[in-house]
């Protein structure tokens, strides 16, 4: 299962969600164990719930006040996404993919939902009427903050990153607006990070596509992040978001891809950004607050 998962050629990486305050149980999240990961203006901290599932917390300090306000976000990475995409057929969408991940917050407790969120009475005498009112109040619950979108490469001959993109360690490349935030495409050796983390074994890990490039889009950079509009398989979620991909990677390239019969939606990106061909954003995708 793992292996399938491994072996994408490409897909979705990240869905992080920011849940809203009024739905956090506060008692039981001051109970999870957070580790301290970073030390800025902001601290941020890690708590795993399973495999591909996280929450993080980043506490702002309120000008002019000693007060603390906790932000809390779900990261869903790629072994929970394809856990269900390939192997639940009653899955076929990410918005899906959201609202597993937030049932098994509301089953551990983590949040809830307050009664006064209305339902429709035909559905409150159902066993699971939480899970109507999940769906009934879903955007109120969280906003989408980041989607990230991979490529997986069999090679670094296949890839070649250009001299302009800014260069980490040895094998992690950046596109030049890496600062102060996550830039908007990077490309990486996945093999040694797998290595690093240590989660699987250096013969599993030898099976697994070395090379991913990855845009990253988040609401700093994206004006068009919403959890309504994760609807639809991994080609029409692609082909709704292609046209900022496509600006990213005219704006920001940072490697020249060979083109490959394996990697169609990337020929598409690169070939598009080439010839200045990037389609107009569709109706669908409405700027978000």
């Amino acid at each position: 299962m793992i292996e399938q998962i491994n072996n994408l050629y490409e897909g979705v990486d990240t869905i992080s969600i920011k849940i809203t305050n009024g739905f956090i149980n506060y008692a039981v999240m001051q109970n999870l164990y957070f580790s301290k990961v970073q030390h800025i203006n902001q601290i941020s901290y890690i708590h795993n719930i399973c495999k591909g599932l996280s929450i993080s917390r980043t506490d702002s300090l309120i000008k002019n006040s000693e007060s603390i306000v906790h932000h809390y976000y779900l990261n869903i990475q790629a072994e929970f996404i394809y856990m269900y995409l390939i192997f639940d057929k009653q899955v076929k969408s990410c918005h899906q993919i959201v609202f597993k991940a937030l049932q098994i917050l509301i089953k551990m407790k983590i949040i809830f939902i307050p009664d006064y969120y209305y339902i429709p009475d035909i559905y409150k005498e159902r066993s699971n009427s939480e899970d109507f009112r999940l769906v009934f109040h879903l955007s109120k619950i969280c906003k989408l903050t980041e989607l990230d979108f991979f490529f997986d490469f069999d090679s670094w001959e296949h890839i070649k990153p250009f001299v302009t993109a800014k260069r980490v360690g040895k094998t992690t490349f950046y596109s030049n607006d890496h600062g102060d935030y996550k830039s908007q495409i990077i490309i990486y050796d996945r093999h040694e990070r797998l290595k690093a983390v240590n989660q699987l074994s250096y013969e599993e890990i030898e099976k697994i596509k070395p090379v991913r490039l990855e845009f990253r889009l988040n609401i700093k950079t994206c004006n068009y992040l919403d959890v309504k509009l994760l609807y639809g398989n991994f080609y029409e979620l692609f082909f709704r978001y292609a046209p900022i991909l496509i600006k990213s990677w005219k704006k920001y390239a940072i490697a020249y891809v060979k083109k490959d019969l394996v990697h169609p939606l990337f020929d598409f990106i690169q070939t598009a950004s080439e010839c200045g061909q990037v389609p107009k954003i569709g109706n669908e995708l409405k700027k978000t607050s």
